[in-house]
């Protein structure tokens, strides 16, 4: 177990989700230079799951639309289970969608510390 001190100076670790990973390459990369940020991007809801299994996070970030061809895929109702969950968990969302119905309804009644619009 690591001491407090070494603990304090652990970069945060962030899990994101966003079925374009490219679209946030750079932000990790920008963070990454700081050190006090770690983030490791999924591309899909199933791999979001077993990285939150798996990994120790401290941060999540979300994107809504996680498939353009199937809405099902919906990555605002599955912050909104993992906020039902795990309430005390940051989560944050970066979408081109936050102001869709569809996903709307769900960013409305849970726990995102931030919802940030990105550009279509």
């Amino acid at each position: 177990m690591k001491d407090a001190a070494t603990q304090a100076l652990a970069p945060v670790q962030v899990l994101w989700m966003d079925d374009e990973p490219h679209t946030i390459e750079n932000y990790q990369k920008l963070l990454r230079k700081d050190k006090k940020i770690e983030i490791k991007i999924v591309d899909s809801i199933e791999k979001a799951v077993k990285e939150l299994k798996t990994g120790i996070y401290e941060a999540f970030v979300a994107d809504c639309k996680m498939d353009i061809h199937d809405p099902s895929e919906n990555g605002a109702e599955f912050l909104s289970k993992l906020n039902e969950r795990r309430k005390p968990f940051p989560t944050f969302v970066y979408s081109a969608w936050t102001d869709d119905p569809i996903y709307k309804s769900h960013l409305d009644h849970w726990y995102a510390l931030i919802i940030e619009s990105k550009p279509a």
